[in-house]
């Protein structure tokens, strides 16, 4: 069934309308009742004050339908003994004052009430504006250009919500990078930089990765060990059957990780440090290969 919005509906927007003419007419009539009862000899000027203000307030609308109260009264009060039917030229006169000054009010008035609100529906709408685009570079600041994959400003963000969580943390890059920007090109290199970027994204999900840096990157993943391990496989298998120009271009990864509880960001850090020492250990023992271990938390 397709959502209403209640407060974009005819049916409220009716309601609201026939809202501020009872507001607008009941202000009008309650002083004209203050003026009636306590005598006031010239009530004008009261009345008047209350027509700016309701037409201010609501608009020319309801600013209408308080002149009108406003004139109905006036010529009960100029009218000769109050019938509303004979007035002697003085004051007919006077009504016609009122009627001149109740029309220039809701003409001036009710013109600065329509350029107030075009001016807040403006500045609401740019405000809108600004708000996506604060959205947009948020985000754009959160991503690396090259891959798309979340940057170390993500990452800081993202510390907290992996507290209390049992996580494999992993560091890989690929091997000999240098050699792909040196013997083919730095286009190359990034080529290289993007694929990774792609199959990190492809077998873990975009919410788990991270370029650390350089050719470095970073997973942090809730998957159980024996599926994180068949997910590095996959890697595996996806970055050789990287292709270049039509032509196998294999890229050899190697990479290591840990896996435990982890409870604070402090815990998060460490495993960070120790996933990097376990990548080190993989490219010190010949590249090409993903080492593990547990990590146990240091005790507080």
């Amino acid at each position: 069934m397709k959502d209403v919005d209640l407060f974009d509906s005819s049916s409220y927007r009716a309601w609201k309308f026939w809202q501020k003419q009872l507001i607008s007419i009941g202000m009008m009539l309650l002083l004209c009742a203050v003026v009636y009862f306590f005598k006031i000899p010239n009530p004008n000027m009261i009345l008047i004050s209350c027509l700016v203000v309701t037409t201010a307030l609501f608009g020319w609308h309801e600013g209408v339908s308080s002149a009108a109260v406003m004139f109905l009264y006036s010529m009960f009060f100029f009218s000769t003994d109050n019938t509303m039917v004979q007035y002697t030229p003085l004051n007919l006169q006077k009504l016609a004052v009122v009627f001149i000054g109740e029309v220039l009010v809701l003409i001036f008035v009710g013109r600065l009430k329509n350029a107030h609100d075009a001016t807040v529906a403006k500045l609401r709408e740019l405000n809108e504006m600004l708000t996506d685009d604060n959205k947009i570079l948020a985000e754009a600041s959160m991503a690396d250009q090259l891959t798309g994959l979340r940057n170390r400003y993500a990452l800081r963000r993202d510390y907290a919500s992996y507290s209390g969580r049992d996580l494999n943390v992993m560091m890989m890059d690929a091997d000999d990078f240098k050699h792909f920007n040196d013997d083919y090109s730095h286009d190359v290199g990034d080529y290289v930089l993007m694929e990774i970027g792609t199959n990190l994204t492809k077998v873990f999900g975009a919410e788990s990765c991270y370029r650390y840096g350089g050719d470095e990157f970073l997973v942090i993943s809730t998957l159980s060990l024996d599926e994180f391990r068949a997910r590095i496989e996959k890697l595996k298998k996806l970055m050789s059957d990287v292709k270049l120009d039509g032509k196998d271009f294999p890229v050899p990864i190697s990479g290591g990780f840990v896996y435990g509880h982890c409870q604070t960001p402090s815990d998060l850090r460490n495993m960070i440090h120790e996933a990097d020492l376990e990548l080190y250990a993989a490219k010190a023992a010949g590249k090409r290969r993903f080492r593990s271990k547990p990590f146990l938390r240091m005790a507080t």
